[in-house]
């Protein structure tokens, strides 16, 4: 029901379009139909169809449909209601003697959108590049990298033997990288890991 009163309401808000109290129904002149029907196809049944107690639904639904009045854009700014002028409380304007006139087509003036920019998108997109740049490769694709690092981060803890036999184990066992560096910020499971490894080996 809130959908008719919906479509009925955006006619009636359109230049040519009335209601018929008695017939219940929207009324406007066949060459005008005729035009809006061209374009905008789904209005066809409304031609003939009466929607009863309309002025009773739009009492109530038109309080509670959104207008765009307190729209803020991005940066916190009001934006103006879409297609809305200054004048009464249905978009009408009113003329210089007090009387009101609707807006016709040719006054509508509809601006292009804009992407929002935002300063951080440009951070983000590095981080995401970087998470992405080692996604494809696999576990051996890493290797000379986790080498690197287990000499950085832990090559004073072992002698350079341990450090080969080390090398040795994960080049054999790839997965060990992965365990290895999800030990990143844990030294003392870190070590442990790799001593572990020099056992078996």
């Amino acid at each position: 029901l809130k959908t008719s009163w919906a479509e009925v309401h955006q006619l009636l808000q359109m230049s040519g379009f009335g209601w018929d109290e008695e017939g219940q129904k929207v009324t406007a002149e066949p060459d005008v139909w005729d035009q809006l029907l061209n374009t905008s196809p789904r209005f066809k049944k409304w031609r003939y169809r009466s929607l009863e107690h309309y002025s009773r639904l739009d009492a109530l639904c038109a309080k509670s449909t959104a207008t765009g009045g307190l729209a803020r854009d991005g940066n916190g700014k009001r934006k103006a209601a879409s297609g809305a002028k200054e004048g009464n409380e249905n978009g009408v304007e009113n003329d210089e003697d007090g009387t009101e006139s609707g807006e016709s087509d040719s006054d509508t003036h509809i601006t292009p959108s804009r992407k929002r920019k935002r300063a951080s998108a440009v951070g983000a997109m590095d981080k995401i590049a970087a998470a992405l740049d080692g996604f494809g490769k696999t576990a051996e694709d890493n290797l000379p990298a986790a080498l690197d690092e287990l000499l950085e981060r832990d090559g004073e803890a072992f002698d350079v033997d341990e450090l080969s036999r080390l090398g040795m184990a994960m080049s054999e066992v790839p997965s060990r990288i992965t365990v290895y560096r999800s030990f990143v910020e844990r030294e003392d499971l870190r070590r442990s890991f790799l001593r572990k490894l020099l056992e078996q080996s």
